[in-house]
């Protein structure tokens, strides 16, 4: 096997590696979208997750997004989507779309998550976590997926999250366990090579009945270098790249 040489880029690095911070400007809100853009797939095949967000529902910890192997014991999968939340492990909090599956454990805590395979590649895709209904126990809250380069939605189900007094309910602006929207790159398929070269943007995102961030700020991984992030002042669009060959432009901070 021929040795590729990537330079002085550090090898076989895994963590969190770059964040945006939104501000909406209000307490709690039931809705969110976030419209992204995939410009490229990432090398290498190691394990991405792109979170569209992670934050809090009724003071339960939760995130949704996109990841390049959602895998299913015994089977794996690949590309997929992916919807958790914390301080569980009962799957009667969970209702799974068709093809959709199951997950829950006790790494870092209870948790429940649903999975499906869905094989994402370099469209414009809106993502929405929104309140579906409360019954007698809590509030159920949906994750959907919206190709807009050709127009196909996919549902990949929904979770219940505990009752709460109302005044508190909903998703909550920086709650305790938000991270907002951030890439992780949770494993390396190869520890002889650096950090995937992938680049994705936020193009648009709001909650409820249209309310964008009144401010937004980026935040770099303490450990992991050879990431950027800058927003496009014509169009809006924060873009978010990673890769051995990205030069940090950019200081971690007040993005608009």
């Amino acid at each position: 096997m021929t040795e590729i040489s990537y330079g002085d880029a550090p090898l076989g690095e895994t963590g969190g590696l770059h964040y945006v911070h939104w501000d909406f400007g209000v307490s709690y809100f039931k809705s969110l979208k976030i419209t992204v853009n995939i410009y490229n797939e990432p090398n290498f095949r190691d394990g991405l997750y792109f979170q569209m967000f992670q934050g809090e529902i009724n003071g339960v910890g939760f995130y949704f997004g996109i990841q390049t192997d959602v895998c299913k014991e015994n089977v794996g999968v690949g590309k997929g989507l992916i919807f958790s939340r914390w301080n569980t492990d009962d799957l009667s909090n969970v209702k799974r779309a068709k093809n959709a599956w199951t997950e829950r454990g006790h790494e870092d805590g209870k948790f429940i998550s649903i999975r499906k395979k869905y094989d994402w590649t370099t469209h414009v895709y809106q993502l929405k976590i929104a309140y579906i209904e409360t019954d007698d126990y809590g509030d159920w809250y949906g994750v959907w997926i919206l190709d807009l380069d050709d127009g196909r939605e996919d549902f990949l189900g929904s979770i219940r999250f505990p009752k709460i007094e109302p005044e508190r309910s909903g998703i909550k602006d920086h709650g305790a366990c938000a991270r907002s929207t951030w890439i992780e790159l949770y494993h390396k398929r190869d520890s002889r090579t650096p950090i995937p070269t992938w680049h994705v943007s936020v193009k648009d995102i709001y909650v409820d009945n249209g309310i964008r961030p009144r401010h937004a700020k980026s935040q770099y991984s303490s450990k992991i270098g050879r990431t950027d992030i800058h927003r496009d002042k014509a169009t809006g669009e924060i873009h978010l790249l990673m890769g051995h060959n990205v030069t940090r432009k950019h200081d971690a901070g007040k993005l608009y």
